[in-house]
């Protein structure tokens, strides 16, 4: 049987990091970079929905501007492992754009040529995700407010694979700015994504790796490409991209992922292999993440943090130009607070856990 402590950990820790620091650095001089009127202005308002209950298993968030010139608004839907944001560059209009990603496959890879691309033909072992591994997965939930009013929303679902291996999707959305790691600012136009494998491997040499599949309507330009809209904001470092910008509708939307993992708690560089796709419409691609080895020849730990987002019309309305505002953080708060949010979160999923049991 999995254990399921870890992904509960995993979970905990880094929505911790999350809830910790909207309550940490919201305060009138809160020293995150961005002036206050700024921050203000860019604050969003997040609704968000489970359903059916009392187990969901179905998500919606949905996240809208109220102080820009003109404020925008997207959505983001979750359902068997599949995800689709929609964006609308005018709160008040109906028109929007939009991309569907899907967590398609885990798989394991040998580099039979030893060139370091990954080919399709090099997977030795595949298991599908999806509606297979999640169709019957509920979600669980937490939430906190910072001291300036903004809120955090954090929710898990995980899904067993295989016989002894599992992978899990966590999501963090924000009204506010916040930093969640020394590096990384989560943004009020995007929501986090993290994916925790905990995978027993079937053959011992193999690398893990995880396939996307990226969808959008045929007018669409979709790219891959580097860096990222937050790297080029000063939000984030080291990251790439799926750029997905609607003609008719003038609105850029993105998937974009850190070129680094944690794999059985080391860092390393993450190989990423973009390939157009057989399947759906005409825009659409396989989007093929590979991880490091890890320590051990019978299982490996990963965790990686893809982001689904928009580049918001409303936000740049507010600056006027593009600029780089960064965050600083309180770290000695963070320590201090991120162990008891932990504990928190943590209590919370083996609640919800037990709950399904009974």
């Amino acid at each position: 049987m999995v254990a399921r402590p870890w992904f509960t950990w995993a979970f905990a820790i880094a929505a911790s990091s999350a809830l910790v620091l909207a309550s940490g650095v919201a305060r009138a001089d809160d020293g995150d970079g961005i002036p206050d009127e700024i921050e203000d202005l860019a604050e969003r308002t997040v609704l968000t929905n489970v359903f059916p209950e009392p187990a969901p298993r179905t998500l919606s968030i949905l996240s809208e501007s109220s102080g820009a010139p003109v404020d925008d608004k997207f959505r983001v839907t979750y359902e068997s492992g599949r995800f689709e944001l929609r964006y609308s560059r005018n709160a008040s209009n109906d028109p929007y754009a939009s991309y569907t990603v899907e967590l398609r496959k885990l798989l394991e890879w040998l580099d039979g040529n030893a060139d370091g691309l990954f080919q399709e033909n090099e997977a030795v072992a595949e298991w599908g995700l999806g509606g297979d591994a999640f169709g019957n997965s509920t979600l669980s939930h937490a939430s906190a407010s910072n001291e300036d009013g903004g809120n955090v929303e954090t929710f898990l679902v995980r899904a067993a694979v295989g016989a002894a291996s599992e992978v899990a999707l966590g999501l963090t959305i924000a009204e506010r700015f916040m930093r969640i790691a020394e590096n990384r600012v989560l943004t009020p136009m995007e929501v986090k994504l993290d994916v925790y494998v905990n995978h027993t491997l079937e053959s011992p040499a193999a690398r893990v790796g995880v396939e996307f599949h990226l969808e959008t309507d045929a007018e669409n330009a979709m790219s891959w490409d580097a860096p990222s809209w937050d790297v080029q904001q000063g939000f984030s470092e080291d990251e790439s991209w799926m750029n997905i910008t609607s003609a008719a509708h003038g609105s850029t939307m993105f998937f974009s992922w850190t070129n680094r993992a944690l794999v059985d708690g080391r860092d390393g560089a993450v190989l990423a292999s973009i390939v157009p796709s057989n399947e759906g419409s005409e825009k659409s691609y396989d989007v093929h993440l590979l991880y490091p080895s890890g320590l051990g020849a019978a299982s490996v730990r990963i965790a990686h943090d893809p982001t689904l987002g928009v580049v918001s019309t409303a936000y740049e309305a507010i600056l006027g130009l593009p600029g780089e505002p960064r965050l600083v953080p309180d770290f000695p708060l963070y320590v201090v607070s991120l162990v008891a949010v932990a504990g928190i979160l943590a209590a919370t999923v083996l609640l919800a856990r037990r709950r399904r049991q009974t």
